[in-house]
């Protein structure tokens, strides 16, 4: 009851507008007011049509923690105490935390992302000893400080010196309730068995928000092996994972070999018992299939590895036909494919392709990629090709985006020039359900060409040009070009700056650089999930 009076009064006082734009004003952050638009339907009325402008600061969050002996080393290492131990704070990192904590307008961490990188140079402590040791560094990484309380991601790193097996101690006593997704090296798993003893069940209780866990990292023949010994460690680490809603474990591999094979087959047994959603990029898997003088099973119709299943994303550079062919065949049947990144080096693709399927009949296309809803498309290798068309470009372009799955709701594109309404026209038939376009060094010949795409409520451009924007856009991130020559571009480009002021009531601003404007403050918190995705 006494809420909804005091709530009755705020809307009475944001009623006057002198006074809701002092009370605005005063307020730091568009997370904030978007807290304050959602107490009342009314309130977000209010605010809806408010002009508000902020500045802007883009953080990267990385810690570095070092753990030291302090004096000297006593002979007998199982022997250190509490007090052998010094601990070295990351003087730059607390520097850059203050002047973020002091700045007024919104902070974006760039990916959403915490990196703690953890240099432990202390083999053993005393077991007993061991939860004070780790409670002491981690009081060091202040995660409940206001601007990390914000990050839905963790990454964990470091260098271990031999007790690798730490990281999933320290998970256990971490606590942050907005992160989702954790990461962490596949060297936390290869110490020996005897280190693990004392690991705490419910090893992520810290993370009530957690369904996410990646294990990334290169790892050699040696280390699979060491990992493969510790299969008891591993079903530890799951099955607290599995008591998350909707538990998702990603496998995310730099470079691959055959040993990867046995790391996978186990993984895989594992989490189906769990009940966990196995994910994987399959771009350094994928040549693997290849390589083996007995010309193994395709990559998509294996008996022992379901890789149409587990691969959720696909990063590749394409040079020739055969490889852009091998790639269709391949991926067309993965059922949880959710992004693909293609950097096309070649072109005349699509004559290329018909030349091949002369002798072949299979169908090029994507469409059983039910799933499917991101694609990136780069053309930095095709543009730098001499003589090419623009028309053979646009071709090449449209070709492409036919074998798409209507499914697609993000697209971006890099290095695409000279942009037509022809053009885009044909890639709204095709993805009709486009909501978020993301433009790098992107030209356009008809400055009307994106309103053809008439679902679109997104774009993010790392360019200032003059387009004419589609009436549904509800959010558009500029990234202002200062590299062009010429007063006259500059000048267009201010102006361009005061018209999108004057069609969005809400305006960040980074510098000289970045620009943000939007409407609906409600919708803020995914709207500065994307950006920093895309721009950080």
């Amino acid at each position: 009851m006494h809420k909804r009076i005091n709530i009755s009064l705020l809307e009475k006082v944001m009623e006057i507008g002198i006074i809701r734009k002092k009370i605005l004003d005063h307020i730091p952050s568009f997370n904030s007011i978007s807290n304050l638009a959602k107490t009342s339907k009314y309130l977000d009325y209010l605010i809806y049509n408010e002009k508000i402008t902020r500045k802007m600061l883009q953080y990267f969050d990385k810690q570095k923690i070092v753990i030291k002996f302090e004096g000297e080393v006593s002979k007998n290492i199982n022997k250190l105490k509490l007090e052998d131990i010094n601990i070295i704070e990351d003087k730059e990192f607390y520097e850059r935390l203050d002047n973020v904590k002091d700045f007024f307008g919104e902070v974006f961490i760039c990916k959403s992302l915490i990196q703690i990188n953890i240099e432990n140079y202390v083999q053993k402590c005393r077991e007993k000893d061991r939860k004070h040791f780790i409670k002491l560094f981690i009081d060091k990484m202040y995660l409940d400080c206001m601007v990390r309380r914000e990050a839905t991601n963790l990454k964990l790193s470091g260098d271990f010196h031999k007790n690798e097996y730490m990281i999933l101690h320290v998970l256990c006593y971490i606590n942050h309730k907005n992160i989702t997704s954790i990461r962490i090296p596949i060297y936390s798993f290869i110490s020996s068995i005897k280190n693990y003893n004392g690991l705490k069940n419910n090893i992520f209780k810290g993370f009530p928000n957690l369904n996410e866990l990646i294990i990334y990292g290169h790892s050699t023949d040696i280390d699979y092996i060491n990992v493969l010994k510790n299969k008891k460690i591993i079903k530890h680490v799951l099955k607290d994972l599995s008591r998350k809603k909707n538990p998702t474990l990603i496998l995310h591999f730099a470079k691959s070999n055959y040993k990867v094979f046995d790391y996978l087959l186990v993984i895989l047994k594992i989490a189906k018992k769990y009940k966990i959603n196995l994910k994987s990029n399959g771009e350094t898997i994928f040549p693997l299939f290849k390589l083996k003088e007995n010309k193994p099973c395709s990559y998509t119709k294996c008996n022992h590895f379901p890789m149409e299943v587990i691969t959720s994303y696909f990063n590749f550079e394409i040079y020739n036909s055969d490889q852009l062919l091998d790639i269709i065949v391949n991926l067309k049947c993965c059922s949880n494919l959710e992004k693909l990144e293609l950097k096309i080096n070649y072109n005349n693709i699509k004559e290329g392709l018909d030349k091949m399927m002369k002798s072949n009949s299979y169908i090029l296309s994507f469409v059983q990629c039910k799933k499917l809803r991101k694609i990136k498309l780069d053309f930095n290798g095709y543009c730098g090709k001499e003589n090419i068309e623009d028309q053979l470009f646009c071709q090449d372009l449209e070709y492409l985006i036919s074998m798409m799955p209507k499914t697609i709701e993000k697209l971006e594109l890099n290095y695409a020039y000279n942009l037509t309404t022809k053009t885009t026209k044909i890639l709204n038939e095709y993805l009709p359900n486009i909501k978020l376009l993301i433009m790098n060094n992107v030209s356009y010949k008809d400055f009307d060409c994106l309103k053809e795409f008439t679902n679109l409520q997104g774009l993010i451009s790392n360019q200032n040009l003059p387009i004419l924007l589609p009436r549904k856009l509800k959010l558009l991130t500029i990234k202002n070009n200062n590299t062009m020559d010429g007063q006259k571009i500059k000048h267009i480009q201010i102006e361009f700056i005061k018209i999108f002021s004057e069609i969005f009531s809400k305006h960040l601003q980074y510098n000289k650089d970045y620009y943000i404007f939007f409407d609906d403050i409600r919708q803020w918190y995914m709207y500065k999930h994307l950006i920093q995705n895309y721009l950080c």
